[in-house]
């Protein structure tokens, strides 16, 4: 029951994704006359919408001090509140707090705007008209998609500048912004790419109706001017000039990542070597582990990959229990969860929490320090015991940026008990421990900004002193280029 109320990161990963959905349906990036953009908020307004945003996070926030002191964050907060003296437009307002919000360090806090602003710019809003990939060292952005009215810039062409801003200065401004668990970078890039970009530039930089581009084409800088466009000519164009193309190239890239998108998010294949490839793109029922974890030991795989790669977290139980699969003794998993239980009257009031939800939570907490309550897990929860048919050969863990939340509990676990070998990027979560669990959402009253924050704080049973912000650091790094997607290599 537990895991069910509280600690299950399967709310983490429905937020998520439902993020995902909501930055795709809502994409970007040009002013429209009727968004909420146009509103100006006067200067008592944005006061009572900062007290709250405040109030909330020192409350209801697990960790809000976790790489950011309390005197750090005492002093953020005062020199941001001495800057609404005067009325603001939405835009000036947001990013002020999602400025604030990138200092608490974890991704599962987000400020967005609220439903009914969000359907809003959907319907009125038009966007920046290219999808973008990015190199991040050396730092380098393409267009990987043409969707402006006229075409013409060839697939992946690298981009210099957009609106006379060098893409440097883009990508700075973008990750000052976007939030992380401590220190973390990789999950900060994952949200740039491709149409997530256009929601963050729309967002955080600007919406002109025109862009002007700068390119590199044969060789040399060309600059274009292009009109946004809205969702609907989006789809359009893409499902015209891409999806429907007779071009050779773009119909092997279109054939090849069509048939990709296709597969099970979650599954077991054999290959030479007597190695076993166990993707993970989700992590799927507990059966599916389970039976395939039997499967291997039958086939006597010597090798096995777990390929993590894009797996953005799911329960607390699915990923202690591919843990387990790889430990030969009885091994600590978490070290402690923690969650709020300082003001519950606040949480009732303000947020989207109710009594009936209290009632269920309240037995599962025990009150420690006067503020905080250590959360009561299922048995077992900690301690892992090895299963019957864990594995006893080589495995290696394949693991990027949106190796996230669950994730990546389980990418620093295996990786601090020495159980892998792990090969790509930095995972997207912290080597200790983030938050979440339950979550709660606060709106603020007069912008409807909406403040979604996670109530638990996971703790790894791993070393304070290993604890510096970062993700699982793999042994041998390796990241994809847009190259590598052109040349259909993983």
């Amino acid at each position: 029951m537990a895991e069910n109320i509280i600690a299950s990161k399967k709310a983490n990963m429905r937020l998520v994704i439902g993020l995902t959905l909501m930055l795709t349906s809502v994409l970007t990036c040009a002013q429209a006359p009727h968004t909420i953009f146009t509103k100006e908020f006067q200067a008592e307004q944005l006061r009572e919408d900062f007290q709250l945003f405040q109030q909330a996070l020192e409350k209801i926030h697990p960790a809000i001090y976790r790489y950011t002191s309390q005197r750090q964050m005492d002093s953020i907060f005062a020199c941001a509140d001495k800057k609404i003296n005067k009325s603001m437009l939405y835009q000036e307002f947001y990013k002020l707090l999602a400025g604030i919000n990138s200092q608490v360090r974890c991704q599962h806090t987000a400020i967005a705007p609220g439903q009914g602003d969000l359907d809003n710019i959907t319907k009125h809003a038009k966007m920046f008209p290219y999808e973008i990939m990015w190199d991040f060292e050396p730092l380098k952005a393409y267009a990987f998609s043409d969707l402006t009215h006229e075409g013409g810039v060839p697939t992946a062409t690298e981009i210099l500048s957009i609106n006379g801003q060098p893409v440097k200065a883009v990508y700075d401004t973008l990750i000052k912004y976007l939030f992380a668990d401590g220190y973390n970078v990789t999950s900060k890039q994952v949200r740039m790419v491709p149409t997530d970009f256009q929601y963050w530039y729309y967002m955080l930089i600007e919406r002109g109706e025109k862009f002007t581009m700068e390119f590199v084409i044969n060789g040399s800088p060309i600059k274009k001017t292009v009109s946004a466009i809205s969702w609907d000519e989006y789809r359009q164009t893409a499902r015209r000039r891409y999806t429907k193309t007779k071009v050779p190239e773009i119909r092997r890239l279109v054939k090849h990542y069509s048939a990709q998108r296709k597969l099970s998010l979650y599954r077991l294949e054999f290959a030479e070597n007597a190695t076993a490839i166990l993707t993970l793109k989700e992590f799927g029922p507990l059966e599916f582990i389970h039976k395939s974890f039997e499967t291997i030991k039958e086939k006597g795989a010597k090798n096995l990959i777990i390929d993590v790669r894009q797996n953005g977290g799911g329960w607390d139980h699915q990923g202690f229990t591919l843990f387990s699969y790889l430990i030969n003794k009885p091994t600590y998993y978490f070290d402690s969860i923690y969650t709020t239980a300082s003001d519950i009257d606040f949480l009732l009031r303000y947020t989207d929490k109710d009594t009936a939800w209290w009632k269920v939570t309240e037995p599962l907490l025990e009150k420690h320090d006067g503020k905080l309550g250590i959360l009561r897990i299922p048995e077992n929860g900690f301690l892992q015991q090895p299963q019957k048919n864990r594995f006893v050969g080589k495995v290696y863990v394949l693991m990027n940026g949106k190796s996230m939340s669950t994730t990546a509990e389980f990418t620093a676990a295996t990786h601090y008990n020495n159980l892998a070998t792990f090969i790509g990027e930095e995972s997207g979560g912290a080597y200790c421990g983030g938050n979440g669990g339950d979550f709660a959402t606060v709106i603020l009253p007069h912008t409807g900004l909406s403040l979604n924050l996670r109530l638990s704080k996971y703790v790894m049973a791993i070393p304070s002193q290993l604890c510096n912000g970062q993700g699982t650091i793999p042994h041998y790094r390796i990241s994809k280029k847009t190259k590598d997607w052109l040349d259909l290599r993983d």
